[in-house]
């Protein structure tokens, strides 16, 4: 089953919400907000799957660093395997 890019941003936000994060606006690609979602002390990227496995690439981890040093936040990895709804976060 493909999902739509809106299903995807709607989930998103569904998902900051429940980390108690403010989701972002076009996801993060804007100049001001980066990411998926941020607090006053996170900053978090989320990458959703409908797979049992999901790769976790070095580069999206070192630009969520770099966007959390940018906003003096501590930055956090959400993995979400969308079959079973469990979300995993991941922290250096």
């Amino acid at each position: 089953m493909k999902r739509s890019g809106k299903w995807y941003r709607n989930n998103e936000a569904k998902v900051m919400k429940m980390l108690g994060l403010k989701p972002t606006i076009n996801s993060g690609s804007g100049p001001i907000e980066k990411e998926d979602g941020q607090s006053e002390d996170l900053i978090c990227q989320l990458k959703s799957t409908d797979a049992n496995s999901i790769k976790v690439v070095k580069k999206d981890l070192d630009t969520l660093e770099y966007n959390a040093m940018v906003a003096h936040k501590l930055p956090v990895f959400a993995i979400q395997f969308i079959q079973s709804g469990d979300v995993w976060l991941l922290m250096k």
